[in-house]
C-alpha cells in the first residue's frame, strides 16, 4: 500500500481486501517513509477492522490509515501488510508518549516497555516501527525486543547523541516454533567517514540502494513461507528529507532485501529484523 503526494498528507486511508470470511489479524511494516526535514516530524500508521451493520454483521476486510504527526509535511508512506487467521500467531500493537528519558537529554538513552500478551506458547517475535515523532536533532531511533516469555514481551526504545522524540508506536508479531522463524536482530551500519553512497554521493544521484541477501538455509529450508523484513529503527541526518525505503522478495531460495535512500539523505544505520511465516 502506497500513499504519496507532493503536498502534506494530513490523513489518508485505504480498505483492503474487499471481503474476508474471518476477522484476521494484520501485521504491518513501514517500507517507505518521506517527510520534511524540519522538526517536529514523523508519521503514524493504523489498522482497523471494517464491518457492515444490519441484521447480520459482515466482515469486509480492514482499513489501513496513515497520519501526519506535525504541521510540517509528510509526503509519502508505503506499508506492507500480512493478514492471517492462525491461533499460533498473535499481533500486539503498542504506542506511548510516556518516556521522559527520550524527550530530553543527550547521549545513549533507553526506556523499556513491559507489554502483556495472550500467546502462551510464544517463542519467536519480530518488531516493526509504525509511528514516530522526532522533536530535536537527527532522526535516530532503535527498537529491540529484550525478553519474551509466556505472558509478557519487554521492548526497549533507544536513541543516541542529541536526538529526542516524544511519540513512538510499534507492532509485534509473536509466534511459536511451528509458525514463525526468525533471524537475530540485524543492523546495517556505516561509519560517517566511509565512502559509501549512503554517506557520500553527488547531489544529482537522487536514488541509491544496497542489496543484502539471506540464504534460505537460515530458516531451516522452509519451502512454503512468507518472507518479512521489518524496519525497527534508523539513524539518518536531519539536514535532508528522511526519505528511505525497504523492499523484500523471495527468489531462488534467497531472501533479497533492498535498502534505499532518496534525495540527498545521509544514512548511517538501519536497524531491521528478518523472519518468515510458515504453515
Amino acid at each position: 500500500m502506497n500513499f504519496s503526494q507532493s503536498q502534506h498528507i494530513l490523513q489518508t486511508s485505504t480498505a483492503l481486501p474487499r471481503f474476508i470470511e474471518v476477522q484476521a489479524q494484520v501485521f504491518i511494516t513501514s517500507q517507505r517513509s518521506d517527510w520534511e526535514y524540519l522538526l517536529p516530524n514523523g508519521f503514524m500508521e493504523k489498522v482497523s477492522i471494517i464491518t457492515t451493520t444490519g441484521i447480520v454483521s459482515l466482515l469486509k476486510g480492514f482499513k489501513l490509515r496513515a497520519y501526519a504527526v506535525s504541521t510540517y509535511p509528510l509526503y509519502g508512506i508505503s506499508v506492507d501488510w500480512v493478514a492471517f487467521d492462525d491461533p499460533r500467531l498473535k499481533v500486539v500493537t503498542f504506542e506511548s508518549t510516556d518516556f521522559q528519558a527520550l524527550t530530553s537529554g543527550s547521549g545513549s538513552r533507553s526506556v523499556q516497555f513491559i507489554i502483556e500478551h495472550l500467546l502462551q506458547d510464544a517463542t519467536k517475535s519480530i518488531i516493526a516501527l509504525i509511528g514516530i515523532r522526532h522533536t530535536y536533532y537527527n532522526f535516530i531511533v532503535e527498537l529491540k525486543i529484550e525478553q519474551l516469555n509466556s505472558k509478557t514481551v519487554i521492548v526497549s526504545a533507544n536513541t543516541y547523541t542529541l536526538a529526542q522524540l516524544n511519540y513512538i508506536k510499534f507492532n509485534i508479531l509473536l509466534g511459536t516454533d511451528q509458525s514463525l522463524w526468525t533471524s537475530p536482530e540485524l543492523s546495517f551500519t556505516l561509519d560517517m567517514n566511509e565512502n559509501h553512497p549512503f554517506i557520500s554521493r553527488s547531489y544529482y544521484n537522487a536514488e541509491v540502494t544496497q542489496t543484502i541477501l539471506f540464504l534460505q538455509e537460515q530458516f531451516n529450508d522452509i519451502a512454503s513461507a512468507t518472507p518479512l523484513i521489518a524496519k525497527r529503527g534508523y539513524d539518518v541526518d536531519q539536514r535532508w528529507n528522511p526519505c528511505q525505503f525497504l523492499n523484500v522478495s523471495l527468489t531462488n531460495q534467497v531472501i533479497k532485501v533492498v535498502l534505499g535512500l532518496l534525495s540527498i539523505l545521509k544514512g548511517y544505520h538501519i536497524y531491521k529484523s528478518t523472519d518468515k511465516i510458515g504453515k
